[in-house]
């Protein structure tokens, strides 16, 4: 007889045998409760050796109603020693702890043990297996209706004979008793009933065909109508209480339909109907589904095959530029979403900013400092001074890349000021680039920007005399030009427009280049001699003024910028004479409605005015500027209003202003608003932020 730690030493030996079984393996005893289970066995049902041990088996994993059956076999078993399922496999439905039932094969035998018959199972979960049975199964039924359905689309060209065979094939797959086949013709928005059945011919079936015929389908309305309408397949019963169910009281229980797409104008409809109302299961629906996108695609085929033959001998021609044109709206794109690198953008507004901040807040905490001498504090102020200068430019720069910067454009003569930008680039460029001047067009007249206009040439110079190294040639040029011709990454565009053109000597740009070139933040320059930001502003200002800029270069040879923008009419003698002789005005105090969201911006703009020797009020709104304008309508001069307001913008108050106060002046502020940027100024005058005391002073003039 084994002693107490030989008996646990022989069930340890036991349990480590037990759990090195890739199956479930499960002890049971003759009065039906778990001996022990192995560590699969937790795994597949859930239940841990410590909760299974000891309990009924029945109760662990096998599902309620088989419970019974269980109950009498192993009563049977123990009066009789004959068992229905022993040594042999078997497939049965078990249940895990979650009450989740799933199949498993199994065989028993039976063993001794301590004196007592013990039950051994072994399980083994078969989901998987049988899950792809079935899968296997359902794509042998799809393979061979799709070979049906694609050696008839071979066979011929009827779109109704391939319907018609789609319907008895989804039918046999279904069971579906009765399928309807319809066409929606898009373009004259008509729904066409093809009037292809298919389906055992008796009075039921003549009288939904009847009915059918009779109903005037539109979308929405009925089956084919909600499939029509929502593009889905819509599955719906035959209720008392389903008024979309028009094709009532006709022995029909339900109805599926669903939606197939094909090339061109045609939409069609097929809709099948079973006398049973239970919904069909997931795998079917998906069969179908599949079948269904399989004879669109046949639908198209058969399309596309009819419009083939239409087709003239210079169809490898119209492919090969079709498929350039694929290639180059690939390109666009591509290009396009560069330019939409916010990363990269993020990143270098940052570091530029951090950096302007650190001059600015570095002055400010040395002028805090006790005495500090007056020159000292004079250099201080310049640099906070210097420094707000440098980051408004570097936020019109980045606006005017964005193509959001407030323009202020006006018709202006190209020839005029490109022989100011080229006295000012003559001085950039310093002594050792020649520099030559081309104009062939005496008048040619945009409307642009002045100041976006010359920051965008000075901006192209730069870039070429440090391409260039300060040695070469650089030629500045201006012409009209009938249309901008394609580029690499955009199409041509029809019209005259006014060409202006700087070629270089440098060391030119490869294609990588090239692509980037246009970046905001992109260089080539060594760290600290450039902020990427001139040929982004380049790009903003052509943009946005309606043109565009192209750029053509080869690797040691040199870089051409060309700068496309639309030509404009001559302006009349009288525009450019308006407001000649008019002397300026004396000063004049002013009552000044300021309307300012941000309080601390609101409020240093009233005590601003005030130096300035002005009367101003605060309305942090524009329903608040609008009821003080009402309260006291004669006792403002101006309204001095931001862009960007929560509610009603400063345009719109503008607008209500001029409307029910024509007199009253308005002069709206705004460092960026996508309306100005896109829509203009509507008429008013503009400060833009940041503005300084000179700035402000101008606009107080009186008008």
């Amino acid at each position: 007889m084994l002693s107490s730690d030989q008996t646990q030493d022989h069930v340890s030996r036991l349990r480590a045998i037990l759990d090195t079984a890739l199956d479930a393996v499960v002890l049971m005893r003759a009065d039906g409760t778990v001996a022990d289970w192995n560590k699969v066995a937790e795994r597949t049902f859930g239940w841990s050796r410590e909760e299974a041990v000891d309990r009924y088996m029945a109760d662990l994993i096998i599902p309620p109603q088989y419970r019974e059956a269980h109950s009498q076999g192993l009563e049977r078993y123990n009066r009789t020693g004959e068992g229905p399922v022993l040594d042999q496999r078997i497939e049965i439905t078990a249940l895990r702890k979650s009450g989740e039932e799933i199949p498993v094969e199994l065989s028993i035998t039976v063993t001794r043990a301590g004196g007592e018959d013990v039950f051994v199972g072994f399980l083994r979960d078969i989901s998987v297996r049988l899950n792809s049975q079935r899968v296997l199964a359902r794509q042998a039924r799809e393979a061979e209706l799709l070979f049906r359905l694609t050696r008839l689309a071979a066979e011929t060209e009827s779109i109704d004979e391939v319907l018609r065979s789609s319907l008895q094939a989804i039918c046999e797959l279904t069971g579906w008793p009765v399928g309807h086949a319809l066409v929606v013709t898009q373009d004259r928005g008509e729904l066409v009933s093809t009037d292809i059945w298919h389906g055992e011919e008796d009075e039921r079936l003549a009288a939904l065909r009847e009915r059918t015929r009779t109903v005037p389908f539109a979308a929405g309305v009925g089956l084919p109508g909600q499939v029509l309408q929502t593009g889905e397949p819509q599955w719906m019963e035959d209720t008392a209480k389903n008024s979309s169910f028009i094709r009532k009281g006709l022995g029909y229980g339900a109805a599926f339909g669903f939606p197939i797409r094909g090339s061109g104008r045609d939409f069609a409809v097929l809709e099948f109907f079973t006398h049973e109302r239970t919904p069909p299961d997931p795998e079917l629906l998906l069969t179908v589904r599949t079948l269904g996108d399989q004879v669109g695609r046949v639908f198209e085929r058969n399309r596309s095959l009819a419009e083939l033959r239409q087709l003239n001998e210079t169809l490898e021609q119209r492919v090969v530029e079709r498929t350039a044109e694929l290639l180059q709206a690939q390109d666009q794109l591509r290009q396009a979403q560069k330019m939409e690198a916010i990363g990269q953008l993020t990143g270098g507004v940052a570091h530029d900013f951090n950096n302007l901040l650190t001059i600015i807040r570095s002055s400010v905490d040395l002028l805090r400092r006790g005495e500090v001498p007056e020159e000292r504090k004079r250099r201080y102020l310049d640099a906070i001074s210097d420094t707000a200068d440098r980051a408004a430019k570097l936020t019109a720069q980045l606006l005017a890349f964005a193509r959001r910067q407030a323009l202020k454009p006006e018709v202006f003569d190209v020839a005029e000021r490109v022989q100011v930008v080229y006295d000012m680039v003559r001085t950039l460029l310093g002594s050792r680039v020649t520099l030559e001047l081309d104009i062939d067009c005496p008048e040619c007249f945009v409307e642009a920007d002045i100041g976006q206009f010359e920051t965008a040439l000075i901006n192209i110079a730069a870039n070429a005399r440090d391409a260039m190294e300060g040695q070469g040639r650089l030629c500045l040029s201006a012409r009209v030009a009938q249309h901008i011709p394609a580029g690499p990454w955009h199409e041509a565009v029809e019209g005259e427009h006014v060409a202006i053109s700087m070629s270089d000597t440098g060391r030119g740009m490869t294609r990588d280049v090239m692509e980037q070139i246009f970046e905001p933040f992109f260089t080539t320059k060594d760290v600290g001699k450039g902020t990427g930001l001139g040929l982004s502003q380049v790009y903003g200002f052509a943009k946005q003024s309606g043109g565009d800029v192209q750029v053509e270069s080869e690797v040691g040879k040199g870089t051409v910028f060309t700068l496309y923008l639309p030509k404009a009419e001559r302006p009349s003698t009288e525009d450019r004479d308006l407001g000649a002789g008019e002397g300026e005005k004396p000063w004049q105090r002013l009552c000044v409605l300021v309307v300012e969201d941000n309080k601390e911006v609101g409020e240093f703009a009233i005590q601003l005015l005030g130096e300035l020797g002005h009367d101003a009020r605060l309305a942090v709104d524009a329903d608040q500027a609008l009821a003080a304008l009402e309260e006291h309508p004669t006792t403002f001069d101006m309204v001095f209003s931001d862009v960007v307001m929560p509610g009603m913008s400063g345009i719109e108050l503008g607008r209500e202003i001029r409307k029910r106060w024509p007199a009253m002046r308005v002069v709206l502020t705004s460092g960026y608003s996508h309306i100005l940027a896109q829509e203009g100024r509507h008429g008013f005058e503009l400060l833009q932020k940041p503005y300084s005391v000179e700035g402000l002073t101008g606009v107080l003039r009186p008008s």
